[in-house]
């Protein structure tokens, strides 16, 4: 085959190859490259927990404390047990939940569990999973109020409600919270904190 033979073959093939590329690269450069963006997660923040925490501890009163945390660190934030603490008539271990309030009896009363759960839902501090009422019948009376009505008041079991009722009878009716502050196993803090959930009628 002479070379005049050859350069008819190879040229179109050369062409060819040449058409080829120059389709493939203006068709890479027609299709833009897709990208692919990852959006980060949104962080998920979680509320602190705000609770009441009375009865038979140092320092009665509301705290707010981090989320997830048990009774224990409830009652480590009030001062921890009393001497008059019943340390086993309230369940330590028990996950708390914002507005939960925790009771400690003391020796000698009835195990009280954590009130301001939600219906259906089991009490964190109840083993059997009921819930103590709360006071929903309008204000007590602490100067007419029998026992069984005061000791519906966060942290007043049936000893302490046999104690307002005979300061009262020793030493007059109630007239304001610092009176009832004035009985035996009644702090200021813990008198406070039924401002809402009592009265001093005549």
């Amino acid at each position: 085959m002479d070379g005049s033979v050859a350069l008819r073959w190879v040229l179109p093939v050369v062409i060819a190859v040449g058409v080829v590329l120059t389709v493939f690269t203006w068709q890479r450069q027609r299709t833009p490259e897709t990208l692919i963006t990852i959006a980060p997660l949104p962080s998920v923040e979680v509320a602190p927990l705000t609770v009441f925490v009375g009865g038979a501890v140092a320092r009665p009163g509301v705290y707010t404390l981090a989320p997830g945390e048990r009774v224990e660190a409830a009652i480590a934030a009030a001062g921890g047990f009393t001497d008059e603490a019943n340390p086993d008539g309230v369940n330590r271990a028990a996950r708390l939940r914002d507005e939960d309030q925790v009771i400690v009896p003391r020796k000698g009363e009835p195990p009280l569990t954590l009130a301001g759960q939600t219906s259906g839902a089991p009490a964190a501090g109840s083993a059997s999973g009921s819930v103590t009422p709360t006071v929903s019948a309008g204000p007590i009376d602490v100067n007419t109020a029998n026992v069984d009505e005061l000791a519906r008041l966060p942290g007043v079991g049936p000893h302490l409600a046999q104690a307002i009722i005979d300061y009262r009878t020793e030493n007059g009716p109630f007239t304001n919270l610092g009176d009832l502050a004035q009985v035996k196993g009644i702090s200021e803090r813990m008198a406070t904190s039924w401002a809402d959930l009592i009265t001093f009628g005549p």
